[in-house]
């Protein structure tokens, strides 16, 4: 999956509070903000799971060799390492 879609705010609500402060808030523009923060927390859900188990631990071959830098791998003794 690609990287997750950046949360952009829908609607000002501080202005509109400001500008009309007896009034409630625009049901329509609560809903669209709400959904803009849902698509963003999904997307962020969906990438954790690549590498994250449901107990906490890192997913199975979720850190594999090309995930290494050449210095963790010398500090491991294994550079050029072959599967």
């Amino acid at each position: 999956m690609a990287q997750p879609r950046d949360y952009t705010r829908q609607y000002n609500f501080n202005d509109f509070q400001t500008s009309s402060p007896s009034d409630p808030l625009p049901g329509n523009q609560v809903d669209a903000e709400l959904n803009a923060v849902k698509l963003t927390l999904d997307d962020l859900n969906t990438n954790i799971a690549l590498v994250q188990r449901d107990d906490g631990k890192l997913a199975n071959a979720a850190v594999h060799p090309d995930a290494l830098d050449s210095a963790t791998l010398a500090l491991m003794q294994i550079d050029g390492y072959t599967p």
